[in-house]
């Protein structure tokens, strides 16, 4: 993986998210402390922009940082699995921290996204 170049990253990215570009035409966001309400919306915006931007065949999001996940977290990788979903892409989440893991385990997220541990 590479880090994506200053004009791939036009959008502004959230404090603790790096974007890396894959050599399977995918986009890697690795994402590191809180999700929340408040975090989720700005990642949101974010992650809307840069699927909507460059259309990615897949989107990566490497969860192995994150250190809290609420209900928040869960609609934020729903809205991103739909939105590539339409686009034709798809969303695999990365290595999910014991937090993240245990909010897609009880909303049983793992019948229909990819999960890599």
């Amino acid at each position: 993986m590479e880090r994506m170049s200053s004009k791939q990253q036009t959008c502004a990215l959230p404090m603790g998210c790096r974007a890396l570009a894959r050599g399977d035409g995918g986009i890697c966001v690795v994402l590191e402390g809180d999700i929340d309400h408040h975090r989720a919306a700005e990642l949101r915006s974010y992650l809307d922009e840069l699927i909507c931007r460059d259309k990615p065949q897949c989107m990566y999001l490497d969860m192995a940082r994150i250190e809290f996940m609420d209900s928040s977290g869960l609609g934020l990788i729903m809205g991103r699995y739909t939105l590539l979903g339409r686009l034709g892409g798809q969303l695999v989440i990365e290595h999910p921290s014991a937090a993240a893991k245990r909010m897609i385990t009880l909303a049983a997220m793992e019948r229909f996204i990819n999960i890599v541990y």
